[in-house]
């Protein structure tokens, strides 16, 4: 059987001003692609027939500008065979990629994907937990499956249910249904760890519905809060095997979806959450090591800029010891270190304009560059140029693309010791599972910014009506007897 292979993944913040280009994605085209996605063994074991496409991943971050995605759609469409029959589409998307002037990412690209291909090739998606879902997205996508885990550590395993259902639906004969049912629902990510309730019932639940007869697949998807988008917010997907088991299918993603509605005031932060001021102060009157605060505001996992300097400013006025600000964009800064001596006073002149500088300059203070190098990325691969700099007490690692440190990996390849720090300040929400193993423990600030934790103070203006916790007064009821498609 042959099968088309591809992937184009971002997830979006709208309230990051800055677009996303093409600079920013990590690119594989044809073979290569193979090297980037978990089903390549598991297709060939199947003795599929692969046409790879295109490989594109980006960081979390603001729209895509609308050129450059155009661009990736055409590179991957490029790649679709001319002759001869197609079996089958696998791709691997986020499902909250926002296009300037666009919208939904993810729906252009299935849009596409079902043009080229016509309404009898089944098409199966993987996606994040986060992602935004409209109903026509089920109408295009035949099979849908979303990771089951947040923090995230099931990527391959969805990829690879997402390739089993599509190669078996193939050999049956049968062209598979998605089944959405979208819930006014936003609720912060942070609160929404699959590993506790009430989400690990919910998931559960998923697996219990994918066992039923005639059921190929169940997902829930929490969405991306900072997303003003029409889709933004929670639904529940059931897919199943052809269209005689639709009406059960509403049915049982109905029930899914009042699940998330019924437990929407029963989430809540893992970590202990508190004014910037007050996660500073616990942490420097902490004896234990280390221990990690959380500026949840300028989240770059969440697409945030990342280069807020607020808490910093508060970390200042304190007396530090052992204290590690891991992750800041500052590409100004970095680029000016490279004519800096390490040892030396780095004293930034009015023409480096990023936010680091000009505390730097406004504060009177000259740190010390201690080193200069490569950045790992989320993905293992370079995430571009870093310079570590210090003052008393506490060193600084600056970044000149945005980045996520998600791992002490990450800390140690700028040449840092993990072990050596007491308090690590990162630019986060909840912690990633390699830091969180290792945190004796964890304050989240409720810092300022694109990524802000408090739902009711993001200033949306497109997302639909009503919606909790934004409007309180409504109930939800879904519509089973109307499923999507």
């Amino acid at each position: 059987m042959r099968i088309v292979v591809g992937s184009i993944q971002q997830e979006t913040n709208t309230f990051n001003p800055e677009l996303s280009t093409l600079a920013d994605f990590v690119l594989a085209e044809g073979s290569e692609l193979f090297d980037h996605v978990a089903v390549t063994d598991y297709l060939h074991s199947q003795s599929c027939d692969l046409i790879p496409t295109l490989y594109a991943h980006a960081l979390p971050a603001g729209r895509l500008a609308r050129p450059d995605f155009e661009l990736l759609l055409q590179r991957m469409l490029a790649k679709f065979p001319s002759g001869g029959p197609i079996d089958g589409v696998w791709l691997y998307c986020h499902g909250a990629l926002e296009v300037d002037q666009i919208g939904s990412g993810d729906l252009e690209i299935l849009k596409a994907v079902r043009q080229q291909v016509g309404p009898d090739v089944p098409i199966a998606v993987a996606l994040d937990f986060h992602a935004n879902l409209s109903e026509a997205i089920a109408d295009l996508a035949n099979i849908i499956c979303g990771y089951r885990t947040a923090p995230h550590t099931d990527m391959e395993q969805t990829q690879l249910r997402a390739a089993t259902l599509l190669v078996e639906s193939i050999r049956r004969g049968k062209l598979p249904r998605s089944v959405l049912v979208r819930v006014p629902l936003i609720i912060t990510g942070d609160k929404v760890i699959t590993a506790a309730e009430p989400m690990h019932s919910i998931i559960r639940a998923c697996v219990d519905v994918s066992r039923q007869d005639g059921i190929l697949d169940a997902s829930v998807f929490n969405g991306q809060p900072w997303v003003d988008a029409p889709q933004t917010g929670a639904s529940a997907v059931v897919v199943v095997q052809d269209d005689d088991h639709m009406p059960i299918a509403g049915k049982l993603a109905g029930d899914l979806g009042r699940m998330l509605w019924d437990a929407r005031d029963r989430y809540r932060f893992q970590a202990v959450v508190v004014e910037p001021g007050s996660a500073i102060r616990q942490a420097l009157a902490s004896q234990d090591r280390p221990v990690f605060i959380s500026d949840s505001g300028d989240n770059t996992t969440a697409g945030a800029p990342g280069d807020r300097v607020d808490l910093l400013e508060d970390l200042l006025r304190h007396d530090l010891k052992q204290v590690l600000l891991a992750g800041l964009t500052a590409a100004q800064s970095v680029a000016y270190c490279r004519t800096a001596a390490i040892g030396q006073e780095v004293l930034f002149p009015e023409s480096v304009t990023d936010t680091f500088a000009c505390l730097m300059r406004r504060k009177g203070l000259q740190p010390v560059l201690q080193s200069r190098g490569r950045l790992l990325g989320w993905y293992g691969e370079d995430a571009g140029a870093c310079a570590v700099l210090s003052l008393p007490g506490i060193d600084m690692l600056l970044t000149h693309k945005r980045c996520a440190v998600i791992s002490s990996a990450i800390i140690e390849s700028a040449g840092l010791v993990f072990a050596d720090y007491r308090i690590i300040v990162v630019k986060l929400g909840y912690l990633y599972p390699d830091l969180a193993a290792v945190a004796k423990k964890a304050y989240m600030a409720m810092t300022p910014g694109a990524s802000c934790e408090q739902i009711e103070s993001i200033p949306y203006r497109v997302v639909s009506r009503p919606v909790y916790p934004i409007d309180r007064d409504f109930d939800w009821i879904p519509a089973n007897s109307n499923p999507a498609g």
